[in-house]
């Protein structure tokens, strides 16, 4: 479990963070973006996303010593071979062990789901959108699949479910990037990626060069 959450969560978290930046530019004042967004950059971003690792990391080690999963062997679910699968004490600590990833997700999803894209810019808020409904899409039809099929097929469901979260959340935020990067190179510039930040970024560069 740990293996699989807290690289999430490190991944979760950095979305969550290009989440908040495209809210605060988008729907805040100006002057109060111009406070938040200092808040959203640097080590104070860094600092979220270690706080975000440390929480998970203590759910997975609160997990993992309180309600150790169980190692029993199965006589009667195969026909002619024993099955010794891992079975989980608590689903509620199991659970709440999602919690900190869940969060970040529906937080990324509320702060990108009604913005509004600048004409000409790329829609950056579109692919967060759709990364954190494949994340929501893949665990919520975990659940059912995972409680009605046989146990000796839960594991490739569950291996299933974590394959299918990683490669939606790539697909869905970074494929239309690499489209845009290999089949339409003129537009590989900061004004249509970056939008107002590029005039922000450029004053303090040697020009606009080519992200």
């Amino acid at each position: 479990q740990p293996l699989l959450h807290i690289p999430l969560t490190g991944c979760l978290s950095t979305l969550f963070l290009q989440a908040a930046q495209i809210f605060v530019r988008s729907e805040l004042p100006p002057s109060w973006a111009e406070q938040l967004r200092g808040r959203l950059q640097g080590p104070w971003a860094w600092l979220v996303v270690l706080l975000a690792l440390l929480a998970e990391a203590a759910l997975c080690a609160w997990y993992l010593v309180v309600f150790p999963p169980e190692v029993v062997t199965d006589w009667w679910v195969l026909p002619t071979e024993a099955l010794v699968p891992c079975r989980v004490r608590s689903w509620v600590s199991f659970g709440l062990v999602h919690a900190t990833n869940a969060v970040l997700a529906f937080l990324c999803f509320l702060g990108t789901f009604l913005v509004q894209s600048q004409p000409g810019h790329y829609n950056g808020a579109r692919g967060l959108t759709f990364a954190m409904l494949t994340y929501f899409i893949t665990w919520i039809s975990f659940v059912p699949l995972f409680a009605n099929v046989h146990v000796a097929h839960q594991p490739t469901v569950q291996m299933g479910a974590i394959l299918l979260c990683a490669l939606g959340i790539l697909a869905t935020f970074h494929l239309p990037k690499c489209y845009l990067l290999l089949w339409r190179p003129e537009l590989n510039t900061p004004a249509f990626f970056l939008g107002d930040d590029a005039r922000v970024q450029c004053s303090s560069s040697t020009g606009g060069q080519e992200t």
